[in-house]
């Protein structure tokens, strides 16, 4: 009996431990996904990011503005780098769109790099949440998607280097866009904290 009431306190005291869902306690729904601003070398970075973006976001229970019509918007703009939007406050974009947020990506690194004992590949960017009636800032993180090798990993320094030059940094989009999105909180209203109507 000792044994089954220890084994059931067990099993509520866990229940009890496990984090209660985060939300943003906000009317936004829907989050219009700017193209990801590159501040790397790598042109095609920002294309190569972009969905993996998307779908963290909508992974949180955001519905994520039709990227067509977030193109739309910068072809009538005539924009041709995804920095260009900056011009713009987020409460104008997100008025243009119809979009109650905007979701900016600013990708610091992108691929490989030598370092003094080796080598790493991967991507850092940071993800900030506007506001689209505000310009407040509602949520901002840091991803990284980044593997470290030492110069004992590989066989040569020849090997190194080729592996550098043929890596594809695409596979560490969603490392890290899991890694930045860890903390992004729940769209909507905590259930038991909702506003009356």
């Amino acid at each position: 009996m000792l044994r089954i009431a220890c084994i059931a306190l067990s099993v509520l005291s866990a229940a009890a431990c496990r984090s209660k869902p985060v939300y943003l306690n906000r009317d936004v729904r829907t989050v219009a996904v700017l193209p990801p601003f590159n501040h790397d070398l790598d042109i095609e970075a920002s294309r190569k990011m972009r969905h993996h973006v998307e779908h963290a976001v909508g992974a949180h229970g955001y519905a994520v503005h039709s990227p067509a019509a977030v193109d739309d918007l910068y072809r009538r703009k005539n924009f041709t780098l995804p920095e260009e939007i900056s011009q713009y406050r987020a409460s104008e974009v997100a008025k243009d769109l119809g979009a109650d947020a905007i979701l900016t990506t600013d990708i610091e690194r992108w691929g490989s790099r030598m370092e003094l004992l080796g080598s790493s590949v991967g991507i850092e960017a940071t993800f900030t949440l506007y506001d689209g009636k505000t310009d407040e800032v509602l949520w901002k993180a840091e991803g990284s998607g980044v593997e470290h090798r030492t110069v004992l990993d590989v066989e040569s320094g020849i090997e190194a280097a080729a592996a550098l030059v043929f890596e594809n940094a695409e596979a560490y989009c969603s490392k890290c866009c899991n890694d930045g999105f860890r903390t992004l909180p729940l769209a909507g209203y905590d259930p038991e904290h909702k506003p009356a109507p």
